[in-house]
């Protein structure tokens, strides 16, 4: 349980780090007053040809820097993404070993499903 929670922390720092590049992008474009992309680089498809858009070199290398941490963040998040949908849920609590632990729980339960059984 514990691993699964490392890795969803580590997935979202992750993903925030992504969105500020994809952030950082789309800011520099604004305050270089630039048309905009007419698309989401949020899809990696779409982000060929990014980097040219800006005219600056210092700038263009920059955006390029970020498009490379982009392509290996995407990379990193796919990867914990499927490592998290490949574990079996273990951890999730069985009726049994609730009740187990709280005997009120066991008292509602079986009062409830008297009561749906006599309806």
């Amino acid at each position: 349980m514990r691993a699964t929670r490392d890795l969803l922390r580590r997935r979202l720092h992750l993903v925030r780090k992504r969105g500020q590049l994809l952030a950082h992008i789309q800011n520099t474009q604004a305050q270089y007053n630039l048309p905009g992309f007419g698309r989401r680089l949020a899809y990696p498809a779409n982000r060929e040809g990014v980097a040219e858009h800006f005219p600056e070199p210092s700038v263009r290398k920059s955006i390029e820097v970020d498009l490379a941490l982009l392509d290996r963040y995407d990379a990193l998040i796919t990867d914990s993404s499927s490592r998290l949908s490949a574990r079996p849920n273990a951890t999730t609590p069985t009726r049994s070993t609730v009740c187990d632990r709280c005997p009120a729980l066991e008292r509602s339960w079986r009062a409830r499903s008297s009561m749906k059984s006599t309806t």
